[in-house]
């Protein structure tokens, strides 16, 4: 198996410290890079010189850049993203503000992901299996003639399952739930910054640690502003701030979120590769180094308001 670019091995390996043995478990959690890992560190060092309040509002700019590369990623805009401290977390943010009713149907993957099921299960909402094929791909003809005859209240489509390499066809999906009226909620946790997930999805959910390389205790939820207009909040923001700022959590991880945010807010848009990652580059940056920085950030913050991670 070829390399997109011949120099992406090389510079993946030159961008982390030297591992102990062989590591083959990025769909779990990634090895970070130097610069992710200082990004974090000096996030926290700021905080013991300037205070924690204080090292927050002067990252506030480069969280926002987080924001916007992340946002990139799933044809969002900034004001779109929440940060949270995990893909599961941006799940429960969104079925906590979506409040809806009890009973309503859920449409899924039959092999949806166990803790995604338990979760809608927790809101009183009726999982339903998605027609598939013979690999266990969304079989879009059948998907359609569900959506035309009796539509769910959603989609809920991992784009990749974290127990086997199935790319499913979520462009199509999105334009077959778009035809429909129906939502579709995109769970991206194994394909962010591995697949395309600018996807025209309602809403993409994800976590830093896996493609994208960056540090543990920071999740993302974008959310396009048709349904953001849907959701209640616990805390509402003041009317200046993005809505989906209420989202976020109230003492977010921010030294992971620094890490997390400023390799790659420091790339150029042009680039082939970010953040010394050595992942290739589209339209935005795959945020490996940048998830770092924005999760340092918003990790101090995080741990305060909810405690679920995936």
């Amino acid at each position: 198996m070829s390399l997109l670019h011949e120099d992406l091995g090389a510079s993946w390996r030159k961008a982390r410290p030297r591992p102990a043995g062989r590591h083959l478990d990025s769909a779990a959690c990634s090895r970070q890079s130097h610069r992710t890992l200082e990004a974090a560190a000096h996030h926290c060092r700021h905080e013991a010189e300037l205070g924690g309040y204080v090292a927050e509002a002067t990252a506030d700019d480069l969280l926002q850049q987080g924001r916007s590369v992340i946002g990139g990623l799933a044809g969002m805009a900034a004001a779109d993203v929440a940060f949270v401290e995990s893909a599961q977390a941006a799940l429960v943010a969104l079925l906590t503000g979506w409040r809806l009713p009890a009973g309503a149907r859920v449409a899924c993957l039959p092999g949806e992901y166990a803790p995604n099921i338990a979760q809608l299960r927790t809101y009183g909402l009726r999982p339903e299996p998605m027609p598939v094929d013979g690999l266990g791909r969304v079989d879009l003809e059948d998907l359609e003639r569900m959506l035309g005859a009796d539509p769910p209240s959603f989609v809920h489509l991992t784009q990749i399952p974290s127990h086997r390499g199935l790319l499913q066809p979520a462009a199509e999906v999105a334009t077959l739930c778009r035809a429909a009226g129906v939502p579709l909620v995109v769970d991206a946790a194994q394909s962010l910054g591995h697949a395309d997930t600018d996807l025209g999805a309602d809403v993409v959910y994800g976590t830093s640690r896996k493609w994208l390389a960056g540090p543990r205790g920071v999740g993302v939820l974008c959310v396009r502003p048709a349904l953001a207009a849907r959701l209640t909040p616990v805390l509402p923001e003041r009317d200046d701030v993005p809505a989906m700022r209420a989202f976020e959590s109230g003492r977010p991880t921010w030294p992971a979120g620094s890490g997390w945010s400023w390799p790659s807010a420091s790339t150029s848009p042009a680039g082939r590769t970010a953040c010394g990652s050595g992942w290739p580059r589209s339209a935005a940056p795959p945020a490996s180094c940048w998830t770092a920085s924005v999760a340092g950030r918003w990790w101090s913050r995080s741990t305060s308001r909810r405690r679920r991670r995936r």
